[in-house]
């Protein structure tokens, strides 16, 4: 998908239809945050490209995963900078759930770089790095 851009995305959009979040998920998120706008409709209607237009005060973003994520997490960011709220439900991993459930602390690294271990060059990460810290218990917990 990448280097493409939505409207070429668009052409390749699926015809069977999409999978959308059921109303128990839904219906509290909604409830908590009042969603005014969704700029992912399904369906969404002929021309219409939620990247391009201005969010509501509070949105429901469910975007197509297909479509690239990327982008609707940067105009998300932007709608934060205007004052908005936006909630947006995207697929992660197994094993970051896994380490949220254990209690992981997480910290940025961010884009870096890596050194080979036998000629010591070095190369760019082709994206963002994460630390997942997962501590000991407390030592005064620990029974002797």
């Amino acid at each position: 998908m990448r280097g493409k851009s939505l409207e070429q995305r668009e052409k390749e959009r699926p015809e069977h239809g999409y999978w959308i979040i059921p109303p128990e998920i839904y219906d509290p998120l909604n409830e908590e945050f009042k969603f005014k706008f969704d700029p992912c409709p399904n369906p969404k209607p002929k021309e219409f490209n939620g990247l391009k237009v201005d969010w509501g005060k509070s949105n429901w973003v469910n975007p197509p995963f297909w479509a690239g994520i990327t982008g609707w997490v940067r105009k998300a960011i932007l709608e934060k900078e205007k004052g908005n709220t936006s909630v947006l439900i995207l697929p992660l991993d197994n094993w970051v759930k896994l380490l949220f459930d254990a209690g992981a602390e997480v910290r940025v690294v961010g884009t870096h770089y890596w050194i080979h271990t036998k000629d010591k060059t070095r190369q760019k990460s082709p994206r963002p790095s994460f630390l997942f810290i997962l501590r000991q218990k407390d030592v005064k917990e620990v029974k002797r």
